[in-house]
């Protein structure tokens, strides 16, 4: 077993690493600081302790002891955890980090990620973590917009949640809370991060001005001519707003447009009413 000093650990770690690493068909390249720094004799297993600092092209990991066995291209650390990516930041007391496919394991996990079309993180914490580049799954998990600041206002607690961070959140056994309260339960849950896939699914969240939030449109009709939509919209600071818009085309006039939504205010008791009519006209060569 080989030891070296915290004064050499830098060059030690790069040298080692770097030309192991070297020999197979990928190159990976990262660096590793620490207080200590130990490598067996066939420099498969390299084991840093005490303040450690790993770095590659697409991960950071720090943790108070890390091992790297480049045999199998894996890292093991234990005690506090942080794992760090450009999208997302996941804290435990355990990780398994499969540095060539970019898979990981976490135990007790908390954390945020970075998805596409919402500008609110998503943040979570679970018993277990597995993930990847495409996809972070959570076992007896829950996750909100508002970060742990909030999370005893509201959270979505599930048995099982996977999130897709270019796409959808996918959970089952679901319950909703709001300040610590069970609100309903839904035995399946999908909430798209796309805008035109949005249209009949409810939107959960949190913000500053309305609290946590349900968001809601319905259907009630739709044909060729005519399209109808109910809005109803719960805010915990804001209380219950609701509304229709309509989209319609006649035969003579054109298109045209109806929208109403009214909210009585929770938090200052006005009622504050939206309306919009719009209507087009077809002028063709009859109209002089």
């Amino acid at each position: 077993m080989k030891l070296f000093t915290k004064s050499q650990l830098i060059v030690s770690a790069s040298l080692i690493l770097l030309l192991t690493l070297s020999k197979s068909t990928f190159s990976y390249e990262f660096n590793i600081n620490a207080e200590y720094l130990f490598s067996d004799k066939k420099g498969k297993y390299t084991t840093a302790k005490g303040n450690v600092y790993f770095k590659s092209e697409d991960a950071e990991v720090y943790s108070h002891s890390l091992t790297v066995n480049e045999e199998i291209k894996v890292i093991t650390a234990d005690g506090i955890v942080v794992f760090k990516q450009n999208d997302k930041q996941i804290e435990g007391n355990s990780l398994w980090y499969d540095y060539e496919n970019e898979k990981y394991y976490f135990h007790q996990p908390k954390g945020w990620v970075k998805v596409e079309g919402i500008s609110e993180n998503i943040y979570f914490k679970s018993k277990i973590l597995q993930g990847s580049k495409q996809k972070i799954t959570l076992t007896k998990g829950s996750f909100n917009t508002c970060g742990p600041q909030c999370r005893e206002e509201y959270n979505i607690s599930a048995s099982h949640i996977n999130i897709y961070p270019n796409n959808k959140i996918v959970a089952r056994n679901v319950f909703f809370y709001v300040s610590k309260h069970k609100l309903f339960y839904t035995p399946f849950f999908i909430q798209s991060f796309k805008e035109s896939e949005r249209k009949n699914i409810p939107i959960y969240g949190y913000n500053k001005s309305e609290g946590f939030y349900i968001k809601s449109n319905y259907p009630y009709v739709e044909s060729l001519t005519l399209t109808g939509i109910f809005i109803f919209n719960y805010m915990s600071k804001k209380g219950i707003g609701y509304g229709i818009d309509n989209n319609y085309t006649l035969s003579k006039l054109g298109k045209g447009k109806i929208y109403y939504y009214t909210n009585k205010e929770k938090n200052t008791n006005f009622t504050t009413n939206n309306y919009n009519l719009q209507q087009s006209l077809n002028i063709g060569k009859s109209v002089t």
